[in-house]
């Protein structure tokens, strides 16, 4: 039980970390990085809002999907993410010295869309599957609870220090979530079991096969 409570809570960590919030909340500020004016970052906010509702909405076909399980999709679009962060910091930067600036302006917003994309994908709805598929119903609501207060307290903490990070690090900003992302997704790859068709005792298992001896 308490690993698995564990478990839920490095996933809510984990989702509010990967940067999607940040990159929600200070979009505008992030688009103006990239160059753009006016209504071309109304835009292109707008373009992200509804790219996140549409994969989000796609996501709910592919979580059923026989092709696919759990960990598959949260462990494709955490790394999907990892990789677009990497392309929106390479495009701030060639953008910031005046380097290949038209191209370097639509790779940002390419990269951030992508980025939006990937979270959807898995990171943004599966941490809710596994919260739902790692405990026994008597012990679901605690442990939804829970994750839900690290959820929110993440997003909180994340919104708080984006602003001075982003004016200490500028460009490289998203390098943070970058980090992050890296380390998340090493965690998921040993830690993290596939719950999707399995029964409680069945995902217990598995959890006690990953558990490290000092838990």
């Amino acid at each position: 039980m308490r690993w698995a409570i564990l478990i839920a809570i490095f996933l809510m960590f984990m989702q509010q970390m990967s940067g999607i919030n940040a990159a929600m909340y200070y979009s505008n500020d992030i688009f103006k990085s990239a160059g753009l004016v006016g209504n071309q970052i109304i835009w292109a906010t707008c373009a992200m809002m509804l790219v996140n509702v549409l994969t989000t909405l796609a996501s709910t076909w592919l979580v059923d999907h026989p092709l696919f399980g759990r960990r598959f999709l949260l462990l494709t679009g955490m790394i999907g993410m990892f990789i677009m962060s990497i392309g929106v910091v390479i495009a701030l930067v060639l953008i910031n010295k005046r380097s290949y600036v038209s191209e370097a302006r639509v790779a940002a917003i390419l990269f951030m869309l992508l980025f939006v994309i990937a979270f959807a994908t898995g990171p943004g709805s599966i941490p809710w599957f596994y919260v739902s598929e790692l405990f026994a119903s008597n012990a679901r609501a605690s442990a939804t609870s829970i994750a839900c207060a690290v959820n929110w307290l993440m997003n909180f903490v994340v919104g708080l220090l984006f602003p001075p990070l982003q004016e200490y690090l500028t460009t490289y900003t998203f390098l943070v979530f970058t980090v992050a992302l890296l380390i998340c997704t090493i965690i998921t790859v040993i830690y993290v079991p596939e719950t999707k068709g399995k029964s409680v005792e069945d995902v217990q298992k598995d959890l006690d096969r990953t558990r490290p001896s000092c838990i």
